[in-house]
């Protein structure tokens, strides 16, 4: 008798352990239905909803996890991946900084700021050309050198219109330049919260930021063997320093919009160097996101979203099943036709 109840036992876990190991290997399954009302209905794959109304989307199936794109500016499924658009789709473009300065006493010339649509890019393994080329370039003034600030403890923030660049290699460069008078510190600028503003035409808007700019620092007294910079023992032609190295740029937080250069102590020895971008094409934009909506540690059978501009979007719904033993995905899509 105990054998056949060990049999039986072992047939049943044998039976659990295979309806375990189905579950596992299943597809993920979704259905998605909406609550109609007076302002919404639905048809097959077509909801129509008057602006403003809520739209909630019910859950059937089994997925762990659901990503949502509503379809609107900025929430395109197809545009997840998208980082330029074109120039005709952008409304303006402006550049956006800020410049503090410290130290020091002597401002006049020391620094310059320059933009051009024609500079041929610096060859970053020939310093010789590239050092020429930044010297002798024709550029155009960013900001006037009277607009810069010219003494220490000053802040200034500028706004300058680049929209005439979009779909041009754009290139940006600051020069810093400054003598050592041999009875003061030389001065140091910090710029912060620098970042190009794109603002679409559907309204939507992107920042690019310093770090995505490809600046590359022209060291010009890199054959000088000044003391303040001993401590830059490598790429001395090109390279940045993640200290004050006087004299060579600084762009550790160009992630956040900020950098700086500082010009060292009296008797220090001269300092002049570039920073030069790579050619822009301002037609920068940030991939549509789209919205969590669950997770695997959730219960979620609805969720309610808002269309508020008359107009029709695709709304995608992204659903997963991951586990260590299978990965599978489903998309389902529903128009969304918005009237008034």
């Amino acid at each position: 008798m105990k054998k056949i109840k060990y049999y039986i036992f072992f047939l049943l876990g044998a039976a659990m352990i295979a309806s375990c190991d189905n579950e596992l290997t299943e597809d993920v399954k979704m259905g998605i239905r909406v609550d109609q009302n007076d302002g919404v209905s639905m048809q097959g794959d077509v909801v129509t909803v008057k602006a403003g109304t809520p739209v909630v989307f019910n859950f059937s199936g089994d997925p762990d996890n659901i990503m949502f794109y509503s379809g609107e500016p900025g929430a395109v499924y197809a545009h997840r991946q998208r980082t330029e658009v074109a120039p005709e789709d952008i409304e303006s473009a402006i550049l956006h900084f800020k410049i503090g300065t410290q130290y020091g006493k002597t401002y006049e010339n020391t620094l310059e700021m320059f933009i051009s649509d024609k500079f041929e890019g610096l060859a970053k393994n020939d310093f010789k050309k590239d050092s020429v080329l930044v010297e002798k370039f024709a550029w155009d003034e960013l900001v006037a050198k009277s607009e810069l600030p010219d003494k220490p403890s000053a802040k200034k923030e500028y706004t300058v219109d680049v929209t005439k660049y979009l779909g041009k290699p754009m290139t940006l460069a600051i020069h810093y330049q400054a003598t050592d008078d041999t009875k003061n510190s030389m001065p140091r600028y910090n710029f912060s919260e620098m970042y190009i503003e794109n603002v679409r035409k559907d309204g939507v808007v992107s920042k690019f930021m310093p770090s995505q700019y490809g600046f590359t620092a022209v060291n010009m007294m890199c054959n000088h063997h000044l003391k303040s910079q001993a401590g830059m023992k490598t790429n001395r032609e090109y390279g940045t320093m993640t200290n004050n190295t006087a004299g060579i740029w600084n762009v550790v937080n160009a992630n956040n919009g900020g950098f700086y250069i500082a010009g060292g102590g009296k008797n220090t020895g001269n300092k002049n160097g570039w920073l030069v971008s790579d050619g822009l094409i301002t037609t920068y934009c940030e991939p549509d996101q789209g919205t969590v909506i669950k997770n695997i540690t959730q219960n979620v059978e609805s969720y309610t979203h808002t269309y508020n501009k008359v107009g029709e979007y695709k709304a995608t719904f992204i659903a997963t099943r991951v586990n260590y033993k299978h990965d599978s995905r489903m998309m389902k899509e529903l128009t969304i036709k918005v009237v008034e």
